[in-house]
Formats: structure tokens, sequence, C-alpha cells
């Protein structure tokens, strides 16, 4: 029998509304592989209108299905019942239209990872409780230029994506997410670093690339677990000593930028792999990158450096691919 028979069999059992014939078409749709998404999906705008069928039959596809997960498309609104999928730990509703978020959201308990990329948010309600377990926030392509305190209450959250969207400043709520890990704020408007990044001193991935921003703090030094550090195409004139105290770095992009020099102090970077220096306006690179021996890639095109000074860096780490 195709899939899609088996589907419009699916959809008779569950007209009818009867319990049985509800478990019964989830065992069907679980034996033929259907995922529970594309069950569910024909079904949001009824669960939504009628509550008196949504508990239920949202409580019997959180029960019967196997996956923890889902996935719906093609939505305006969050469906205000969906907090009856009581064991959800991921939900993606990714590149929607959705304009808002039910404040009811937090009665996920057992959320880990949310993903609302590529919506329409503009703002998200100061009285929103998002779910304590969350892991994982994904808000990036929206057009969003603040974030509800209470985002700073998520002991948990590792991962927090914000990118493409109108921050003119880093939220000072992100301050309190001690467990975070990944924080990326790329592709905004922010002029910015404050001194409180120190705080997030469990960082190894910090994504700033496409900002505005000229100054770095001292505070950046404490970030010893960053691994990843991408500050392409802000307005970066000096590069603080602070930066050179980031010995976990395997990945520092600078490109696109106004530096006009380096410290020697490059060379204590002793883990890193990839150094980004393209489009700039150096004239020279410190010969302490010799120390670099972890380096596997050098960008250093689109400088004011002469030939005699490109051949130099060469000869200084000839175990690196240097681009031109």
């Amino acid at each position: 029998m195709k899939k899609k028979e088996v589907l419009s069999k699916i959809q008779e059992l569950l007209k009818s509304g009867q319990k049985e014939n509800i478990e019964i078409a989830c065992i069907q749709a679980e034996a033929q592989n259907i995922s529970k998404d594309e069950v569910l999906n024909p079904w949001l705008e009824i669960i939504d209108d009628n509550e008196l069928i949504a508990s239920p039959l949202l409580n019997i596809f959180s029960k019967l299905f196997s996956q923890n997960s889902l996935w719906l498309n093609g939505l305006k609104k969050i469906p205000q019942n969906i907090i009856f999928l009581r064991n959800l730990k991921n939900l993606d509703l990714a590149y929607n239209e959705i304009s808002t978020l039910p404040t009811n959201i937090g009665e996920l308990l057992n959320l880990e990872t949310m993903n609302l990329s590529g919506n329409n948010l503009s703002t998200i309600p100061e009285g929103l409780r998002f779910p304590k377990k969350l892991k994982t926030i994904k808000l990036s392509g929206n057009n969003l230029s603040t974030i509800p305190d209470g985002i700073g209450l998520l002991k948990k959250l590792e991962i927090i994506d914000l990118c493409k969207n109108k921050f003119k400043s880093i939220p000072e709520s992100i301050k309190n997410l001690k467990s975070l890990s990944d924080l990326d704020l790329s592709l905004n408007y922010i002029n910015c670093i404050p001194n409180f990044i120190g705080d997030l001193q469990n960082l190894t991935r910090l994504d700033l690339e496409e900002n505005a921003i000229s100054i770095l703090p001292i505070s950046i030094s404490k970030l010893q677990k960053l691994d990843y550090l991408n500050l392409e195409e802000n307005k970066i004139e000096v590069i603080p000593e602070s930066i050179y105290e980031l010995k976990n770095l395997t990945c520092l992009l600078l490109g696109q930028n106004n530096i006009k020099s380096l410290s020697e102090k490059i060379g204590n970077l002793a883990k890193i792999e990839l150094l980004g220096l393209e489009s700039n306006q150096l004239n020279q690179i410190p010969k302490s990158i010799s120390k670099l021996k972890n380096l596997k890639e050098l960008y250093i095109k689109d400088n004011m450096l002469s030939i005699r000074e490109v051949q130099k860096i060469e000869k200084l780490v000839p175990w690196c691919k240097v681009i031109t």
C-alpha cells in the first residue's frame, strides 16, 4: 500500500475522534514509518480550535509515538494546545510565518531544543516563561531587538542563536547564562561588547561577525575555554592584549576590519589552526607567527603587504597554507 493511501486511512480513523481509533491510527502510522509530523500537521487547526479533543488527541500522539521531536511547517501561529505534548524534547518550527509566541510555552516541561529561526518574530512577550530544561534556542533570521529577562533563568542553556536580527547591543540577561557554550550574534547592529561578556566563562564559540564593533573589552581574556572567535566585518582598528591571552583558540577570524598592526604576542596562541586577517590594513605580520606550529590556514589577502613581506611570511610558516 502506498504511503499516501496509508495516510488517508489514518486520517479517516482520526476523524472519528474516538480514543480507540486514534490509538489504532498512531500504531499504524508508526508501523509504516510515517512520522508524527505528517500525521499531526493536518490536525493543527482543528486541535487549536477544539479544546474538547485537543488534550486527549495530543496526549495520545505524544505517548504512542516513540519520537520525541516535532517538526511543523506552514504555520502562522503556534497552537496553544501544543503544550499537551508533554514528552516533547525537540521542537522545530523554523521557516514558518510565526509572529508571536504563546505565553504558556513554558509548560513544555521536557523541551530541550527550540528552533524558531526564519520566522516573523519582532518581540517576545516579557512575561513569557521559557521551558526550564532548554539547552538550545535558535531565533536567527527574525526581527528581534530585545529578548525577555526571563531567558537569564535558563541555567541549562548551552546554545543561543540570535544571528540575523536587529540587536544593537548584547542583551544583559545573557550574562546570567553560566552554562552557555555557544553564542551567535552575527549579522546584527551591535557596536559594543559589554564587560559582562567575561562572565560567560564556559563559552567555547562566540560569533559576532558583521556588526559595528570597534572596541574589544579587556574582560574577553576571561573566556579561557573559547575555541572559536569570529569578529569579521566589524570596525576594529586595534587588537587588545586580552585577545592574545585566549590560549585555547583554534580559530580566530579578524578579516574585513581596519586593523593596522598585530602584537608579537600573537605567538601565544599556540593552538590556533585557522587565522583570518584578510582585508585589513596590515603592512607586516609579527615574526612570532613562526611559533604557531598548529597553524593550517592563514588568510592575509587584501592587506598592504609587499610581495617581499608575503614571501617572508611564507618562510616563517612553511607548514601552513597561506592564502594571499
